[in-house]
Order: structure tokens, then C-alpha cells, then sequence
């Protein structure tokens, strides 16, 4: 076998042979990371959702003179605090999420 008729075969082999592809595995810990991590975040939004709903109800007993002022003040700045909390834990799972690869869809943010 000449040189060329070598390098020929070599070409050959090189074009013919199955490409080596790794097989991708999903690991079982991360997707059960993000299963959890979904569940906080449909949890937290159902709490947020609760406490604007409370929020209203305190602005509706104010208005019907239920509540003093600074009653009204008092209950609606611990429920804004929560809200602030969820809000900042909401953000950390959403980058957590995003960093496992499983960002959450536009529409629950």
C-alpha cells in the first residue's frame, strides 16, 4: 500500500466510523432538587397570594371603621414583611432553578 492509498484508508475509517456520544443521564438528585424547588415556589406563591388577599380585607375593615389606624398600620406592615420575604425567596429559587438548568416559565414569576 502506497502512501496515499494510507492516508486514503485512514480518511475512510475516520468518516465511516460511529460517532462517540456520551450518553446524558439525568441525575436523580438534581431533578428531585427541582421538583422541591418547584413546590416552594407554587407554596409561596399561594401564601402571597393569601396575604394580598388579607391586605384587602384590612383596608376593607378600616374603611367600615373596624380598625383603628394605627391598628391598621400595625397588622399591614407585618404582612408587608412577609410579602418581602416570599418576594426575596421566590428571587433565590428562581436562581437556583436557572442554574440547574430549569428556569421557571415567564407566566409564574
Amino acid at each position: 500500500m502506497g502512501f496515499f492509498d494510507k492516508i486514503k484508508d485512514w480518511f475512510r475509517k475516520l468518516i465511516s466510523r460511529e460517532p462517540k456520544v456520551s450518553e446524558v443521564k439525568g441525575d436523580q438528585s438534581i431533578q428531585t432538587e427541582v421538583d422541591q424547588l418547584f413546590n416552594e415556589q407554587a407554596s409561596l406563591s399561594s401564601e402571597f397570594e393569601q396575604i394580598r388577599k388579607e391586605l384587602a380585607e384590612i383596608d376593607d375593615k378600616l374603611g367600615m371603621g373596624e380598625l383603628e389606624a394605627s391598628e391598621h398600620d400595625r397588622e399591614y406592615r407585618e404582612r408587608l414583611v412577609r410579602t418581602s420575604q416570599i418576594r426575596l425567596l421566590q428571587m433565590e429559587i428562581r436562581e437556583r432553578l436557572a442554574n440547574l438548568g430549569s428556569p421557571l416559565p415567564e407566566e409564574s414569576m
